[in-house]
């Protein structure tokens, strides 16, 4: 085919689209394990999927990571609602976190303008302290869908959270307008639970005790990958507070 009838051919024209595309995600730096990419044969579109090796969207929040032993004595504190055999899946400690700002599906080419703020933000925000303690469920005791153990809204955490806001809607993302509970996620009701099943638990919650101070020194960029054994999460990046 010559340059003149490529031109003139919109199939061809949107092939080379595609496979312009695809080279171009083929760029992006691959998980251990990846297999090298083979290029050498132009693929049909109906072996397009093949090449795509990256999924360009990723599912984005911004949060606190906890100290393995602060992950750990939050875990024992809550031995007495699993022993319950409540209908709960349990999250794993490992994945303890206090979420700030939930972004959603977010485009990769999106991360140096969101790493950008969330830098800036931290370099105007020196270290502080809260505190972590207190059981409770969202929506409710008597109806949970998520079980939970406090962490304190204090001043300087209230404060990070509205520069994280105000600055990521800039960016074009949505401002929160709920009430903000800060709060480590310990166990999801499963849908299984039948009525009444729950009776009890705030009695059980007010037998808990849990006193934690945690010390806040980095804001982390987070990826929540989802798979049939619930969400896993990975630092994308972390800004260190002012002097931390």
């Amino acid at each position: 085919m010559t340059t003149g009838q490529a031109a003139s051919d919109p199939k061809a024209t949107n092939n080379e689209a595609v496979l312009s595309s695809v080279a171009e995600l083929a760029r992006f730096p691959r998980g251990p394990g990846s297999r090298p990419v083979r290029c050498g044969r132009p693929p049909g579109l109906a072996s397009l999927s093949l090449f795509v090796l990256v999924n360009p969207v990723m599912r984005l929040f911004i949060g606190l990571k906890l100290p393995k032993k602060q992950k750990a004595r939050i875990f024992r504190a809550a031995r007495p609602l699993r022993e319950e055999e409540l209908p709960v899946r349990w999250v794993d400690p490992e994945n303890f976190h206090v979420t700030l700002k939930f972004l959603g599906e977010v485009r990769r080419d999106r991360l140096p303008a969101i790493e950008g703020a969330l830098g800036r933000i931290a370099s105007e925000t020196p270290p502080f302290s809260t505190s972590i303690g207190g059981f409770g469920a969202f929506p409710s005791v008597r109806r949970p869908r998520v079980i939970w153990v406090g962490v304190g809204a204090c001043p300087e955490l209230r404060c990070l959270k509205q520069d994280l806001e105000w600055t990521l809607s800039e960016l074009g993302f949505d401002v929160e307008t709920r009430a903000f509970h800060p709060h480590v996620t310990l166990g999801r009701a499963r849908p299984d639970g039948g009525v009444g099943v729950f009776r009890g638990l705030d009695i059980c919650f007010s037998e808990l005790r849990l006193e934690e101070e945690l010390r806040i020194h980095t804001v982390d960029l987070m990826e929540s990958r989802l798979s049939p054994g619930g969400a896993k999460y990975r630092v994308v990046s972390g800004a260190r507070l002012a002097a931390a």
